[in-house]
């Protein structure tokens, strides 16, 4: 029986080459990868778990400010033509980000809507 990292990174490297993204990874609130898969060519993975904690911080004390409010997604357009998209979501009790790399020109919200759909999906699945 396969585990829910190995599901995840199998559906990652699915819509990876159907959606032309660099690297999709998964992390936990204290910005610990998950679930990787891609090519980290425009951005090392120490930048990727560097920003998800910074993120996850925006999240936090957005929710803290604003009642009511929250993120749905953030994203930096930067000077080398790629995106960094991060969708922070929830699993039952894990707060989780799911990052993205991606060219500017490459739409990209089917995919990371499909992967945080798939996440949910597993995860829930393997608590039953």
């Amino acid at each position: 029986m396969k585990s829910t990292q190995d599901l995840i990174e199998e559906e990652f490297l699915r819509l990876r080459n159907q959606g032309q993204i660099e690297a999709l990874i998964l992390f936990n609130e204290e910005g610990i990868p998950m679930a990787e898969i891609g090519d980290f060519m425009h951005y090392s993975k120490d930048t990727m778990t560097a920003l998800s904690v910074l993120f996850h911080q925006s999240v936090e004390l957005l929710a803290d400010f604003e009642t009511g409010t929250s993120i749905n997604e953030t994203l930096i357009r930067t000077t080398n033509k790629f995106c960094i998209v991060s969708r922070p979501f929830q699993v039952n009790d894990s707060h989780l980000m799911l990052m993205a790399i991606v060219p500017q020109n490459v739409s990209y919200r089917k995919v990371t809507n499909a992967a945080v759909r798939k996440i949910q999906q597993f995860m829930n699945t393997s608590e039953t």
